[in-house]
């Protein structure tokens, strides 16, 4: 028998375990969830959804937003709602917990009066811009049964830049060739070229982009 409810503090620790273990293509850590989630101005404990089966196992996590603060930019997306974070057990699997999940988180969010429900892009605390197609094809099969579609392919703008990290041959090969065509600088930023930086985010990227510039 699978219980699901809303999130509880005691949760923490076990969820944070399930998503790092059953979501590859993320780096999560306690750290993250708490400033990501719990610390949002929008997060609802009734909107993230704790599977656990009758022994007390923990076996799933969803968790479903609205936004009940501006984003910023002037930008009105009451009508919007999202599910920003899913995940089951692989042991668990094949039992509908997902489809359970979903089904109440939906619920969930069309009672707050949203017209469409978005996987993952929510600013300004998403943890990738999408699904991630290559490390988790069984979710984008799971979506697409359940109806939803691809608006948009949108690429991650972050790398983790680690001691193994260095410059790829072909970031190289393509600043020569551009560099063949006008005048190019790639370099580290500078303190003189803040200000620049803001305001070409304002006109080009208006939205959240300044917003995580300034943080």
């Amino acid at each position: 028998m699978i219980t699901i409810r809303a999130f509880v503090s005691s949760d923490l620790p076990e969820i944070v375990a399930l998503l790092r273990a059953e979501l590859p293509g993320h780096t999560i850590s306690e750290r993250d969830f708490v400033r990501k989630v719990l610390l949002d101005t929008n997060f609802d404990p009734e909107g993230a959804l704790v599977s656990r089966d009758s022994d007390g196992c923990l076996s799933g996590f969803l968790l479903s937003i609205t936004r009940n603060a501006d984003s910023g930019d002037g930008v009105t997306d009451s009508h919007r709602g999202w599910i920003t974070l899913f995940a089951v057990r692989s042991d668990f699997r094949r039992r509908s917990i997902g489809s359970q999940m979903f089904d109440r988180g939906e619920s969930l969010l069309r009672s707050q009066g949203v017209s469409e429900i978005w996987i993952s892009p929510y600013t300004p605390h998403y943890w990738t811009p999408g699904v991630d197609e290559a490390a988790y094809p069984g979710a984008i099969a799971f979506l697409n049964k359940r109806g939803y579609e691809v608006t948009s392919r949108p690429l991650s703008m972050a790398a983790e830049l680690g001691e193994f990290w260095s410059v790829p041959e072909w970031a190289e090969q393509r600043e020569r060739a551009l560099s063949e065509s006008f005048e190019l600088n790639i370099e580290p930023i500078s303190p003189s070229a803040v200000l620049p930086l803001i305001r070409f985010l304002d006109v080009e990227f208006p939205g959240d982009w300044p917003r995580h510039l300034r943080e």
